[in-house]
């Protein structure tokens, strides 16, 4: 897989253009948490890792592409929270990352097959792995190491899930994805 450059990631009110694979749009939910996060919370810090080959993430050992745990430590921080937003059923991720060390500082979301005939972004709603989404995940984890996270927390998390609520209800009434939705993200 190569990396698609950010314009591709950018669509109209008409949609996401032809050809462009689920993983490229979870790529996209994950760059706007990112702006998302930055905005809303500048104290939280995160890292957002796009990975291309699965199989590093298996056990040591099990596959020629694999990370070492000393890599792995260093590509998903030691004893940080780690949320995977995989485009696939979260039990391949699941299977592949069993036995590492940071397996309990792990959580996975992924195809649920949650949906309906819908709008793009809200097929990332109902599957849990959209920007909201992503962005609860990372508060959450960062209100366990983060004081100044910890203190806004639980209002962060709320005017989120507001907003996911919104998107929800904007794409089943217009029948389409909210007008800003696939904008590409301004970081600050």
């Amino acid at each position: 897989m190569s990396y698609l450059p950010a314009k591709i990631l950018a669509g109209t009110c008409a949609g996401i253009p032809a050809g462009i694979p689920i993983w490229a749009i979870l790529v996209g939910s994950l760059i706007a948490a990112a702006a998302l996060l930055r905005k809303l919370v500048p104290e939280l810090r995160v890292r957002v890792v796009n990975v291309t080959d699965p199989m590093i993430l298996s056990g040591s050992g099990s596959h020629p592409h694999t990370l070492d745990e000393d890599a792995f430590d260093a590509v998903f921080i030691k004893d940080a929270p780690i949320h995977f937003n995989y485009h696939g059923y979260p039990i391949e991720l699941r299977g592949l990352l069993f036995g590492r060390k940071q397996s309990e500082h792990i959580m996975i979301e992924g195809y649920k097959e949650e949906g309906t005939t819908t709008t793009p972004f809200n097929m990332l709603l109902c599957n849990n792995v959209s920007r909201y989404d992503i962005a609860i995940a990372a508060v959450r984890g960062g209100a366990t190491k983060n004081p100044k996270v910890q203190v806004v927390a639980d209002q962060l998390i709320a005017g989120l899930k507001h907003e996911h609520q919104k998107a929800a209800e904007y794409a089943r009434a217009n029948r389409i994805d909210p007008p800003e939705t696939f904008v590409t993200p301004v970081f600050h």
